[in-house]
């Protein structure tokens, strides 16, 4: 098997635009990244793109749009890919092994999604719901271990307020944000905790502890390291990806697992994969962007994580990272520096946008310094989604 290597990254702003379509962003994105490797999108041998859910746009073979919004048509081959908030890991996954195989020596994992104008733009997590218990329908079993989380490791609005910091105070500082350069919206621990609480979660989260669906697209170009070194870029490999599934969230939760998403066994066993195969301790990671829609979210990972970093962190301390300032620049290990959340969410997208901040800090190539981490051995980490967990380990060559 050949080791692979991000050649190029692109994506679009995030925001709202009725009057474009899925191609158009994909083809905004797809050719930044093309450029970025400084390769015609000619070179693009074959494409994977992540669609999640197809029925939100009435479009099932979203490939063939995207093909032929990249000038591929009839020249390559783009499949869709639609896996929950796993969507774009699972692009990136299946991509790196066509390279990694040597069917293919440049490929492309792109995600897109509309939220603005989508049948089912009601659901406030993203453009589509899980299955007939949904938002939409008016029925939602809800999340409600997380209740009890919260309750038995002391969990209040200073550490979900933390999360919630990191992740806005970045967000003001990425480009591609919503919220780009503008603070009007961050709110002080103060005012965050005169907003209501949301009930949905069944635990203490405030409306304003969450993500903001939008519209958008993102995409990455793989390759050998041959290619790599004509770039002129650090070289940034791949070094090892875990996936593991598991049951999904609604037949758990009819059963009440104590905790049932904070402690799936497929987020431990695919950190425990990808640090085998990049041959790396956790302990070596130096930034890591948890999967970042929600606190609840976030905490599923990290407390599967942490205590790997550092045997003496304790199940329960995931919020408290955030809450003592240990996710901040500066910090023991830096979170979220992508802002995903408030940067402005697309399901589809995440593990891409997490995968692309990290080669951008890796290179040294993030726009505001102000959220530039200092890197001594160059070992960036991304993971998305519980019980279909997607991770990632990339590491700089020089």
């Amino acid at each position: 098997m050949r080791d692979v290597y991000i050649l190029g990254v692109g994506q679009t702003r995030r925001g709202w635009w009725p009057e474009r379509n899925l191609g158009s962003l994909a083809a905004e994105a797809g050719f930044a990244a093309a450029d970025d490797a400084g390769i015609d999108m000619g070179e693009i041998e074959q494409g994977w793109f992540g669609h999640y859910n197809p029925s939100a746009s009435q479009q099932t073979t979203s490939g063939q749009v995207i093909v032929e919004a990249l000038g591929l048509s009839a020249k390559a081959g783009v499949r869709n890919v639609e896996h929950a908030c796993a969507t774009g890991g699972i692009a990136l996954h299946d991509a790196r092994l066509a390279v990694a195989s040597g069917m293919y020596d440049t490929v492309m994992a792109i995600a897109a999604a509309k939220t603005h104008d989508s049948q089912l733009a009601r659901n406030t997590n993203e453009t589509i719901s899980y299955d007939a218990y949904s938002v939409n329908r008016g029925v939602m079993i809800g999340h409600s271990d997380f209740e009890g989380y919260c309750k038995e490791f002391d969990i209040g609005d200073k550490e979900i307020y933390g999360w919630y910091e990191v992740e806005y105070w970045n967000a003001v500082r990425n480009p591609i944000s919503i919220c780009y350069r503008d603070e009007k919206g961050f709110l002080s621990f103060e005012q965050y905790c005169n907003l209501p609480t949301n009930y949905w979660w069944s635990a203490p989260i405030r409306f304003g502890a969450g993500s903001t669906s939008v519209d958008g697209s993102s995409a990455i170009v793989l390759g050998t390291k041959e290619a790599a070194k004509r770039i002129g870029k650090p070289l940034i490999k791949i070094a090892g990806m875990g996936f593991h599934n598991e049951s999904p969230y609604y037949p758990h939760s009819y059963r009440h697992v104590r905790f049932e998403m904070m402690t799936c066994p497929s987020v431990v066993n695919s950190f425990k994969h990808a640090l085998k195969e990049a041959k790396i301790s956790a302990s070596d990671v130096e930034l890591y962007q948890p999967h970042a829609n929600t606190p609840y979210i976030t905490a599923a990972h990290l407390d599967a994580f942490l205590p790997m970093f550092d045997p003496s962190i304790p199940y329960g301390y995931a919020l408290k990272w955030y809450g003592t300032g240990e996710a901040k620049k500066g910090g023991r290990l830096p979170l979220n520096t992508a802002g995903t959340a408030k940067c402005g969410y697309i399901m589809a997208a995440n593990f891409l946008d997490n995968n692309i901040e990290n080669v951008r800090q890796l290179r040294a190539e993030v726009v505001e310094p102000e959220r530039q981490i200092s890197f001594k051995k160059g070992i960036a980490m991304a993971s998305v989604s519980p019980e279909r967990t997607i991770v990632s380990i990339l590491r700089r060559e020089e």
